[in-house]
């Protein structure tokens, strides 16, 4: 440790080349950071956007299920048999 801070305070101009590599170093390292944390964003709102889109399909699709036995008495409907033929 000492070695790299003696190399950064010389005055001879060695320090220059180390800095930069830090400094890209540090950068792509931000970088990085902040692709993840910009993934996870966009992750996020797929996520919620497809939840909605199932929530709304679900909610459509149960109104037109079991419709007749929704319908007041219909569920214990009977459809009337006409004279002469055999019920089922």
């Amino acid at each position: 440790m000492k070695k790299i801070i003696n190399r950064l305070a010389a005055k001879d101009g060695v320090s220059y080349p180390f800095v930069v590599c830090i400094v890209l170093v540090l950068l792509i390292i931000t970088l990085g950071v902040c692709e993840i944390i910009r993934i996870n964003i966009i992750s996020a709102n797929i996520r919620n956007k497809f939840q909605a889109v199932i929530i709304s399909e679900t909610t459509d699709n149960y109104v037109n299920m079991y419709q007749p036995l929704r319908d007041g008495y219909a569920g214990s409907h009977k459809t009337p048999v006409p004279a002469g033929s055999r019920a089922h």
